[in-house]
């Protein structure tokens, strides 16, 4: 397995596949595409929303779920981690092929995803280590009897769109009390424009004290963003990049360029990267 961000780049269209399986009129519902390499899914518009590798289908093949799992940076080794907005799973394939040892919950409101994902998308079947929660992803967070998490991962939308209620902070704010004290959340975001980016990151802060950093994807418009329930151990530069070089021993990713990321798109001193915390 090559570790670099670049490994297929691929753009999927409906011009690239045969559609599989389709809800409503093909071209606006739910639409399961594939061709002799990949498996992906759309919403009726040209927005992928998941993608699977069908001979490998624990890579991580669009590119904003490798710069999410750039959260290990700062939380190398969770025990238990949840994914709110469970999609085709990837990122729930990839933690239980790399990170064996650890809990895993996927959160998803729509049941006829959560069927999706184990009929194309290769979902592991529930276990002692996996369980999924077909609910609203803020019923989960906000329920205190559902333990803490070391990372949770946010990637939740309405169609095309994120829902309205992320742009108030009682949603972050949720999230950060689920957190272990040493937890990081990491939202991919999908910005109508700056405006709206610069609402929902206010909401975030507010919600998150302790601070915040930015990530984007070359070519894309998404943004990630960690939020950190207290300041990570390390922000040095020089720290990051040697944990970057001992995760790439173990992780297929190209960790280094989620560095030089960081280093562009947020403020730094002294070769320190500084939290933004308003």
């Amino acid at each position: 397995m090559k570790g670099t961000d670049n490994w297929l780049n691929t753009h999927f269209t409906r011009e690239d596949g045969r559609s599989i399986w389709a809800l409503g009129i093909p071209g606006h519902g739910l639409e399961v595409f594939e061709n002799d390499h990949f498996r992906w899914l759309q919403f009726g518009n040209p927005i992928v929303q998941s993608a699977v590798c069908r001979g490998y289908p624990y890579q991580l093949v669009l590119p904003y779920t490798r710069r999410m799992m750039g959260a290990l940076l700062f939380q190398p080794e969770p025990r238990r981690v949840w994914s709110l907005g469970l999609g085709g799973g990837a990122l729930v394939r990839f933690i239980q092929q790399v990170l064996p040892e650890t809990r895993v919950d996927g959160v998803e409101l729509h049941s006829e995803i959560i069927r999706l994902a184990q009929r194309f998308f290769y979902l592991p079947k529930e276990n002692e280590r996996f369980h999924i929660h077909h609910m609203d992803a803020r019923l989960m967070v906000q329920d205190s009897e559902n333990g803490v998490a070391d990372l949770i991962f946010v990637d939740v939308f309405h169609g095309k769109q994120l829902p309205d209620w992320m742009e108030q902070s009682e949603f972050f704010e949720h999230c950060r009390e689920r957190l272990s004290l040493d937890g990081v959340l990491c939202i991919n975001l999908l910005v109508r424009d700056g405006e709206h980016f610069a609402t929902i990151l206010r909401a975030i802060r507010r919600a998150f004290p302790a601070g915040s950093l930015c990530a984007s994807l070359e070519n894309y418009t998404n943004i990630v963003v960690y939020a950190f329930r207290q300041p990570p151990p390390t922000l040095s530069l020089k720290g990051l990049r040697q944990r970057a070089h001992e995760l790439m021993r173990d992780y297929p990713l190209n960790f280094p360029a989620f560095v030089k990321n960081l280093k562009r798109n947020n403020l730094s001193q002294d070769g320190q990267l500084l939290l933004r915390t308003n």
